[in-house]
């Protein structure tokens, strides 16, 4: 009930961006931002509200230098590439992921190069106050299992949709 009143009061305070999937063609939230602070450097801050995992199964990192993740709430599994399966013929390929629970008061530091994937526990949600230090060094990048990667376009920024097809959000 507190977090739904929640929800509610800071939907009405502040702008709400809510980021959608699209999974064989039908759209569902999984993530709602609350833009609480942007400073003419680029640095922001948002509070989110994550219901749903990430798409998967690829792997994705984020367009700042350094962003920042505060675990107020609920929590969730991250999936994080610790490294690259290396062949003598092919080079690197798929990544090598290690799973790790980020629960409430847990930081979570992510830098450019850094790729994850969150899973939200079935039926739960996590809510985190997340930072990221100036304006975007690169775009949106998802890796697949098999070492294809895929930059994100721009357009789809701007749309709110995370999609290793379409795009990121900022």
């Amino acid at each position: 009930m507190f977090l739904a009143t929640l929800h509610a009061v800071l939907s009405k305070w502040f702008h709400r961006t809510v980021i959608t999937r699209d999974i064989d063609g039908k759209r569902s939230d999984y993530i709602f931002r609350w833009h609480l602070f942007k400073a003419k450097s680029g640095a922001a801050v948002f509070l989110h509200r994550i219901v749903e995992s990430d798409p998967g199964p690829e792997i994705h990192n984020h367009p700042w230098d350094l962003a920042i993740s505060l675990i107020l709430a609920g929590g969730y599994w991250e999936e994080r590439m610790v490294g690259r399966v290396v062949t003598p013929i092919d080079g690197p390929g798929s990544p090598v992921t290690k799973m790790r629970w980020m629960g409430p008061g847990s930081l979570n530091v992510i830098r450019a190069p850094d790729f994850h994937r969150l899973v939200i526990p079935k039926g739960k949600e996590a809510w985190t106050l997340f930072f990221h230090r100036g304006e975007r060094v690169q775009k949106w990048g998802f890796l697949y299992p098999f070492g294809n990667f895929e930059m994100a376009s721009e357009e789809a920024a701007v749309d709110g949709v995370l999609d290793p097809k379409a795009g990121g959000e900022d």
